[in-house]
């Protein structure tokens, strides 16, 4: 808590994958992005009251696990989504317990408690997965921890950020309306073949690392189009991908996410940019962008 013994706030970006779903579960390369809104976690001193968290999910399992300390104060969970699914409701929320731990055992009253990632994931698929299907891969909790553009690979135990490093290039996420249950659809997920995902996968990242935009469209391009060959594309998303290839400058696209059910991204040409937005924002929801790119963890 603070020296004074007040309320802690806590807060972390949405997160949105730009590719690496699946490929994520065994280990492999991820990139995704966090952006506005924040979610936030407020913590008092109290006798263990939470609002916000269920019971049953990983952040919820989380504060069970751990009485002596969540038994003497009190949370409240905030979601700027209002529970529209994809942006990393469930991972932001227990990032922020686990933070709030590491806070109260350090006494880190200027907010630096340190958070390793490994043991960090770790603690979060004992608490998230049930042995059933593929485990979650937690690189999304990574995104919300570090903030802006991150690329990661757990296998590697890496972790990079990046600005974003097109001119010419616009990226933009845009909300579906639908919504799948993540942990229920790992769980049920069978085989995949990772090999293309790497490939392109790999490929983005360098592409990013050498301002490379040719060659991050066409790995884009690439992923996209190996996710619908292995059908793991919502019939839903798959109709609005079609949209998005009709509207100005769009260059690639793809579901985001688990089958790209809860969210969509563009990748577009500057130029077109704001011919993109309006056509959006118009037919759908505002877009989230560039502009919107947002810092990682913050404790105060």
């Amino acid at each position: 808590m603070t020296e004074a013994g007040g309320a802690l706030r806590l807060s972390v970006p949405s997160k949105s994958f730009f590719l690496g779903e699946y490929l994520a579960l065994t280990g492999g390369q991820t990139l995704l992005a966090a952006t506005l809104p924040r979610f936030e976690l407020r913590v008092r001193e109290g006798s263990g009251a939470v609002r916000g968290v269920a019971p049953a999910s990983p952040a919820g399992r989380f504060i069970t696990a751990h009485p002596e300390v969540f038994a003497t104060i009190n949370i409240e969970f905030f979601d700027p989504h209002a529970g529209a699914g994809g942006w990393g409701a469930s991972a932001a929320q227990f990032l922020m317990c686990y933070a709030v731990l590491a806070h109260i055992r350090e006494n880190a009253a200027d907010g630096a408690a340190r958070i390793d990632i490994e043991p960090m994931l770790a603690t979060f698929v004992d608490v998230a997965w049930d042995g059933r299907g593929f485990p979650p891969s937690g690189a999304d909790i990574v995104a919300q921890l570090e903030g802006g553009l991150v690329e990661f690979s757990k296998a590697e135990g890496t972790s990079r950020k990046h600005a974003w490093p097109f001119d010419d290039l616009e990226f933009y996420f845009v909300p579906t309306g639908n919504k799948v249950v993540t942990h229920e659809h790992l769980r049920a997920l069978g085989r995949i073949d990772v090999a293309v995902f790497s490939t392109h996968a790999n490929s983005a990242c360098e592409a990013l690392r050498n301002r490379d935009p040719a060659r991050f469209v066409e790995a884009m391009r690439g992923y996209a189009d190996e996710l619908e060959r292995q059908s793991l594309v919502h019939p839903d998303t798959l109709a609005l991908l079609q949209r998005l290839d009709a509207l100005p400058g769009v260059l690639a696209r793809k579901g985001c996410g688990a089958l790209g059910a809860d969210v969509a991204l563009a990748i577009v040409r500057a130029d077109s940019a704001q011919a993109f937005v309006s056509a959006i924002e118009r037919e759908m929801a505002a877009p989230v962008g560039r502009a919107q790119l947002s810092e990682g963890l913050t404790i105060g």
